[in-house]
């Protein structure tokens, strides 16, 4: 399919949920169950177990093996934590819930997942989405910020388009400014 798609003079991409389980699955490989999560039907990897980081690393280097250009990966935060970033006023997941490796931060945990997947991803584009900004700044070459928008409903692509963007602007000019050397 990528062939086909490079010869239209286009570059083929794929979205992938790298933390997303099979079905058969062992459940040794699983996050334990959030509280509240409200998706029952979800089985999501744990990504502090070794093997998990390693499966999501060979995924993406067959995506490049296949001929993809670009990878979206999508819903890690959502996968890690449970919530939606609109839902973390004043908790990232549901109180006394930990992975299996509790020897780790959530801000290295994440930063080790996204290592894993620009490592494997080579010279292929990447796309964060539904991660966590400020810790895949300079990892991936590109951060897909807010919500969905609608081409019909005004007041949805105003509430998750144009105020993700108003939200966003103000960590761009620290992120953009050269570091001073001292």
């Amino acid at each position: 399919m990528a062939d086909e798609i490079k010869s239209h003079g286009m570059r083929p991409g794929l979205w992938t949920r790298p933390l997303i389980a099979r079905k058969d699955d062992s459940k040794t490989l699983l996050s334990p169950k959030i509280p509240g999560r409200g998706q029952d039907d979800e089985l999501i990897l744990d990504p502090t177990i070794p093997e998990n980081i390693t499966r999501i690393k060979r995924n993406i280097a067959l995506y490049k093996q296949w001929g993809y250009h670009m990878v979206k990966h999508d819903y890690s935060t959502w996968d890690i934590f449970g919530k939606w970033g609109v839902q973390m006023k004043d908790t990232f997941t549901a109180p006394g819930w930990k992975f299996h490796d509790q020897t780790k931060t959530n801000a290295e945990i994440m930063n080790h997942l996204y290592g894993a997947i620009r490592e494997a991803a080579g010279d292929i584009y990447i796309i964060g989405c539904n991660t966590a900004s400020h810790l895949s700044e300079g990892v991936f070459e590109l951060n897909r910020i807010g919500d969905d928008t609608s081409g019909k409903e005004w007041a949805r692509t105003k509430k998750m388009g144009v105020k993700a963007l108003g939200f966003r602007l103000p960590q761009n000019i620290p992120f953009m400014r050269p570091m001073a050397i001292a």
